[in-house]
């Protein structure tokens, strides 16, 4: 039902400015159940195939008729998707010759199957022309490998020559793009879920940026240009060099400046945000909101792009102290009916950062109730991660706990905050996470308070704040930040204690 709505929300899209003719179309061939289906979906009238079976068979569950139904239902509204004015909804003309092109040779094939072999032709070279003009190479490849056979069955040597030559030429660098297509996706796939790189991770990004830089060197197209620049950050990016990472967004950013019929929004704003990124983790906060108004320039709001954007405008947020612009962004994303399709492991990251959130809120701005007893079962993937996003849960629980003054909590977590520092944090790899978990363990020793011990936190802090090393990926706040609000909170309740005692 949730792939139904989806394809259906597509279509209704297409038709927004004409809801009579999506209509009509709908009940075009008489299928009144077709129709009703339809409607129910339409007007959210149902949310799962059970409610939908009901509606439509009454209490008799007619399980295959129901499933046939919606295969029809799923066919119908696919060809629906034609008949909208697709090619108006795309704003460049990038996206606009990708639709049309494509459109173009599927045509061209069904023409063929019909027999109207020379309209078909008219179509495939129109395809052909966009195709090499916009570099989409596996279309041009397409339109090449039909014309191939038209120029051969017409017995048109010339024409054969011509078609076979550029076929030829495209078809290469296509399998150098589906080349760096799989260098970058396997990249990805080791990353994903962790806000570190292990041994094996930096070994693999070494190898395939070693790789993509070959064919980067030797065969050029816009595809092959995107994904060696991603692979490029990446590589940079999990050697700590984030002033590369940078410059290798500039000049990606200066390609498409200077090829404007290869413009993306999206891909300008990607690319922002690649370098939005690495600005806050060197500490650049104002380079980072200019690179953040970029982004707000170039994606569509609530689409994924701008959804993984606004993860870092949050950072970006909090790291500044700017906590009611964090909490607006935070109820922003979290109440959109897109969040819930997001990947588990984005999910769980703004968990995480709901739990800081909720620390630095003052009283008087309205905050969700946090259960944080409950906070460790909704963030499974996070946990695995023991050198990247399980620090930032455990120091979330260390916070939470003094902000609720529960030291029999504290003190139950303070020997298992130990050994994980012990076994996951080294100095030499997380030097920002070793110092603070350092200032922590004195924190604990001293039950709970500086008092007395403020000539070794001030050490503490000095080392911390010496490590020319950038933010780590998972501080939510600086550390330096959360160190002195953290004693703000634990002054306050000592206050207290002392109040109450007295």
């Amino acid at each position: 039902m949730k792939e139904l709505s989806e394809i259906l929300n597509l279509v209704t899209s297409e038709f927004k400015n004409n809801p009579g003719r999506l209509q009509a179309l709908i009940g075009s061939q008489g299928d009144q159940k077709l129709a009703r289906f339809f409607n129910h979906i339409t007007n959210s009238e149902v949310t799962t195939d059970e409610e939908a079976m009901k509606l439509l068979y009454g209490n008799i569950p007619l399980t295959g008729k129901y499933r046939m139904l919606k295969a029809r239902a799923k066919e119908k509204m696919i060809d629906m998707i034609f008949l909208g004015d697709n090619s108006r909804a795309l704003k460049t003309p990038y996206n606009r010759s990708l639709y049309q092109a494509q459109r173009n040779i599927l045509v061209a094939q069904l023409l063929i199957l019909k027999g109207k072999r020379q309209p078909a032709i008219s179509l495939l070279k129109s395809a052909l022309k966009a195709a090499l003009y916009y570099q989409h190479t596996a279309l041009a490849v397409a339109a090449c490998r039909l014309l191939c056979y038209d120029a051969a069955y017409n017995g048109n040597s010339e024409a054969l020559d011509y078609y076979e030559t550029i076929y030829a030429d495209k078809l290469r660098i296509l399998l150098k793009e589906i080349e760096l297509e799989n260098l970058y996706n396997y990249i990805m796939a080791k990353v994903t879920l962790s806000a570190d790189y292990d041994s094996n991770t930096r070994e693999i990004i070494n190898k395939n940026f070693t790789k993509a830089s070959v064919i980067y060197k030797k065969y050029l197209s816009h595809h092959i240009r995107l994904y060696y620049h991603r692979i490029a950050i990446r590589y940079y990016h999990s050697r700590g060099n984030f002033e590369e990472v940078i410059k290798v967004c500039h000049r990606f950013t200066t390609y498409l400046e200077a090829n404007v019929h290869l413009a993306q929004p999206s891909r300008a704003g990607e690319f922002a945000l690649y370098e939005m990124e690495s600005c806050m983790r060197l500490k650049h906060f104002e380079r980072g909101k200019q690179c953040a108004q970029r982004c707000l320039d170039d994606f569509t709001p609530f689409k994924p792009p701008w959804l993984q954007f606004q993860e870092y405008y949050f950072l970006l947020a909090m790291r500044t102290g700017k906590v009611r612009d964090a909490l607006e962004i935070f109820n922003t994303v979290t109440s959109c009916s897109q969040f819930k399709r997001l990947p588990d492991i984005q999910k769980e990251r703004w968990r995480i950062h709901e739990a800081y959130l909720n620390f630095v809120l003052p009283d008087e701005l309205p905050k969700k109730q946090f259960n944080l007893f409950k906070f460790l079962n909704e963030v499974p993937i996070s946990n695995r991660d023991k050198h990247g996003y399980n620090f930032s849960i455990l120091l979330a629980q260390v916070i939470l706990l003094v902000n609720i003054g529960n030291l029999d909590k504290l003190i139950n977590i303070e020997f298992s905050f130990r050994e994980y520092m012990r076994r996951n944090i080294k100095k030499s790899d997380h030097p920002r996470h070793y110092y603070f978990g350092q200032l922590l363990r004195m924190f604990f020793k001293n039950n709970y308070s500086v008092s007395g011990i403020e000539s070794e936190t001030a050490s503490g802090l000095k080392k911390l704040s010496s490590v020319k090393q950038t933010l780590e990926e998972t501080e939510v706040i600086p550390y330096e930040m959360l160190w002195k609000m953290l004693i703000e909170k634990s002054n306050a309740l000592t206050k207290v204690k002392l109040t109450i005692n007295n």
